[in-house]
């Protein structure tokens, strides 16, 4: 009987696809590539299946067989126990075989038969589908992908390279495509009848064999085959994704949240791994930060936030900022300066340059895709903070300034403000910050004596007859007020310096002395902290994956003389921490900072990966004031009026400074530089397309996911209470060891619970569950409804938590197979 597949030739060229398609998959079972023994299955089973597909009946028969066998075994599943159980032990073999062979456990070949059933099974899924596809169909395409996409999936499995399986299917390809031009000219009637298939197959084999193998011997590159455009779209396409469809609900805004440190210990350092989830929509004239966290204290490597009310911090320090030196007595505490110098601190008392120093902007922030209380504003908030509709926002103030929303933020609410804009890219404001240090107890004290001194003047007066004091009781009244103003300005800059300059006690010493050598030449505060700036942007590198920080040792020690890489994090730090060594108040603040480039309709999109930390410092008439120590980010707030963007002539005496930017107020716009450089146009016809693949793969590594979680819910259905709590102990144990969680050496059950329940806030604690897991593993004792409650609620808990721990492998579609979770 000829056969449909040409014969001998076919079934030649079936077996080998047949024995492609078993090592590729033998390969993963065993973890070798057994080409014998492979082969002799493939032989067997293929053989056996051939030979059945010659007849009709034969193969009808078979089939009816097959369909009875499932129908009497699903009967029997459903009548008897015994065959549940039976049906249940069998998944649940071959379950646990790939399960081991997924997460590389041990298998032990000789204690079970799944691995050979496997093998089998396998085998015959194999032949069936290359006598469908070649027999019926008389098409190898379908068959050639399946079988390209398995060698990249078994190298991935098994790390064995199948190059001689990969040449013989090279081989088949070509002679399967030349097979099927054949049979298309035959039904043509243009093959002559002296040039059988088989003659063709004869002088085609070595026309094949040699270019394949002369290729395969070829030495391979030692780098992956680089495709960057297709990369890139790719990224750009995930980023899309990501950006618009996901959510990020957190209580209260921090780096950790955002995937910059560890969101359980809140220690500071370590790989960043931000998303691209879009938070805020922003419109602003400017760039600008935008606030969401302020901490005080620093131990530990770890920074602690300001949770206390407050009353109006923000106010204060924007009254400061506008009025700090007010009442300065520029004459009296500056009598050495020339008058041009003079002429400018007198403009700073009398508010002659306010206009040109600080700017009064607005913005309007629209929540996008986060759920949080934080009010994202920038720094010198004029409050209240205001919503779409007008109405004020009930809110309540923290220490440090942050906004605390009263009612949960969520997509689509939105709420505006105005600010105080300082123009830290203006001479004349460096040049003003270099006369603020002891501002306040230098004008307290002159005043004071001024005080007296018309305080005893009043009295000799007083002892003249008819001595008129009005104008000297006015002119006192006036300066006690002045005092009285001075002396609360005094008293809040001593708390400020009491908390902001606070260090652990164990801070190695040695911060310090780089921080006094790096400023030694620093004539005033100003000038130190813009040397320390300086000194961390020149001599540190950025990058989103520094090395973790050594469990001994100090943060900012190891980032300044041994890691000397990092993010954000790692700079604000350090710099805040060198300050305080100096006196110098300074705290570190968390938020996001505004993209380089507005959108068409001039908004900002603010996505995680804007998520940003810096530093503020505290300068008496001022207030608490921005410095950027982060290199990536230089330059971002050097914020300047219109005309000072100008060449400068820094040698022109102040006075013409002074009357040019008085000719410009006009005109006062802001025009802060932006060092990064503008993202490519996106091309939105070709993001849909490509997220339309994309989404199409997600969906089908879904369904795959689905099925292993059904799989894992069979394998607990019937088991004992007794036996589902082992199961689900040692989940929870893989779990926490994706989150870098394992047990040490001699560590006991006991002693890991308790550093779990350090780590993560468990109800059940994880000591319970482990008690009760000691008592079924160890104890062989039954266990009550209620424990195996109390178990399953702490193991979907801990499942929520590790994977929010785990990141962006969290959003793998085929989590369940490869991580369990």
């Amino acid at each position: 009987m000829k056969h449909k597949l040409g014969g001998f030739t076919g079934f030649i060229i079936g077996l080998l696809y047949t024995y492609i398609i078993t090592g590729l998959m033998g390969t993963i079972v065993y973890g070798r590539m057994m080409f014998l023994e492979f082969f002799a299955v493939s032989l067997a089973v293929f053989g056996i299946i051939y030979l059945i597909s010659l007849s009709r009946i034969m193969s009808w028969l078979c089939i009816i067989l097959v369909f009875l066998g499932f129908l009497t075994t699903g009967i029997l599943i459903l009548t008897d126990k015994t065959a549940i159980n039976i049906a249940l032990d069998f998944l649940e073999g071959i379950y646990r075989l790939w399960y081991n062979i997924t997460f590389n456990e041990e298998i032990i070949y000789a204690a079970t038969s799944f691995d050979e059933i496997s093998l089998v099974l396998i085998t015959i899924a194999a032949s069936v589908a290359v006598l469908l596809l070649f027999n019926r169909h008389n098409s190898f395409y379908i068959l050639s992908v399946v079988i390209f996409a398995l060698f990249p999936f078994s190298k991935f499995m098994s790390a064995v390279e199948n190059r001689l399986l990969f040449t013989v299917f090279c081989i088949l390809t070509v002679l399967s495509y030349f097979i099927k031009v054949y049979r298309q000219k035959a039904k043509l009637n243009l093959v002559p009848e002296s040039f059988p298939l088989s003659s063709m197959i004869l002088f085609a084999v070595p026309v094949v064999i040699i270019p394949v193998i002369a290729a395969a011997l070829i030495p391979k590159s030692d780098y992956p085959i680089q495709w960057p455009w297709l990369d890139e779209k790719i990224d750009r396409a995930f980023r899309y994704f990501e950006s618009r469809y996901t959510y990020l609900e957190m209580e209260e805004f921090s780096l950790s949240a955002v995937g910059f440190s560890n969101s359980n210990t809140r220690q500071l350092g370590g790989p960043a791994n931000p998303s691209n989830i879009e938070v805020l929509r922003v419109k602003a004239k400017n760039r600008t930060y935008l606030r969401g966290a302020a901490y005080y204290w620093y131990k530990d490597s770890a920074w602690t936030r300001a949770n206390t009310l407050a009353g109006n911090e923000n106010n204060l320090d924007v009254d400061e900022t506008r009025s700090g030196w007010e009442d300065i007595p520029v004459d009296d505490m500056f009598p050495n300066v020339s008058d041009d110098e003079k002429e400018f601190l007198q403009s700073l008392s009398n508010g002659a340059l306010d206009m040109l120093l600080f700017s009064t902007n607005q913005i309007e922030v629209e929540i996008r895709n986060i759920v949080t209380n934080n009010v994202f504003i920038p720094l010198k908030p004029i409050m209240p903070v205001r919503l779409a509709d007008g109405g004020v926002m009930p809110s309540y103030e923290l220490d440090g300034g942050a906004i605390i929303s009263e009612n949960r933020l969520r997509r689509g609410d939105r709420y505006s403000l105005f600010y105080i804009q300082p123009m830290y890219g203006e001479t004349l404001f460096k040049k003003a910050l270099g006369y603020t240090d002891d501002l306040y107890a230098r004008a307290f004290n002159i005043l004071t004596l001024k005080q007296d001194l018309l305080t005893v003047r009043i009295l000799q007066e007083q002892s003249k007859y008819n001595a008129d004091i009005t104008g000297l009781l006015s002119e006192l009244d006036k300066l006690n007020k002045i005092i009285d103003k001075l002396s609360s300005l005094r008293r809040k800059s001593e708390q400020i310096h009491s908390i902001y300059t606070a260090l652990p006690d164990n801070l190695p010493s040695r911060i310090g002395e780089l921080a006094r050598d790096i400023t030694r030449d620093a004539k005033s505060n100003y000038e130190k902290v813009t040397a320390i700036e300086k000194y961390l942007r020149n001599n540190y590198t950025y990058t989103l994956s520094p090395e973790n920080v050594p469990a001994n040792r100090d943060f900012v020690d190891y980032f300044l003389f041994d890691g000397k890489e990092g993010y954000c994090t790692y700079y604000a730090t350090a710099m805040a921490v060198m300050l305080r060594t100096l006196g110098i108040p300074t705290r570190y603040v968390e938020g996001y900072v505004l993209p380089p480039n507005q959108s068409s309709d001039g908004i900002y999109i603010v996505n995680n990966s804007n998520a940003h930390a810096w530093v503020e410092v505290y300068f008496e008439g001022f207030g608490w004031l921005m410095f950027e120590p982060t290199p990536a980010f230089a330059g971002t707030m050097d914020y300047k009026t219109v005309s000072s963007s100008l060449p400068e002539d820094l040698a022109l005496p102040y006075l013409e400074m002074m009357e040019r930017y008085r000719r410009s107020q006009s005109a006062n716009l802001t025009l802060p530089s932006s060092p990064e450089p503008e993202e490519e146009t996106r091309n939105d016809d070709n993001i849909i397309l490509i997220v339309a693949i994309v989404v199409g793969i997600v969906l089908l590594f879904l369904a795959i996911n689905l099925l292993a979680g059904l799989l894992f819910g069979i394998r607990i259905l019937g088991k004992n209470k007794e036996k589902v709590i082992l199961i689900r102990y040692n989940r929870m144990i893989h779990w926490l060891s994706l989150a870098g969680i394992r047990y040490k050496s001699g560590e006991s059950p006991r002693e890991f619970a308790g550093r779990v329940d350090s780590l993560y806030i468990l109800s059940p604690t994880f000591q319970e569950i482990t008690e009760i897991f000691m008592k079924v593993r160890y104890g062989c004792k039954s266990v009550s409804e209620e424990e195996s409650e109390t178990v399953k609620k702490t193991y979907n808990t801990l499942k929520k938590r590790i994977l929010k721990d785990i990141g962006i492998r969290r959003y793998l579609p085929l989590r369940t197979v490869f991580f369990r979770i």
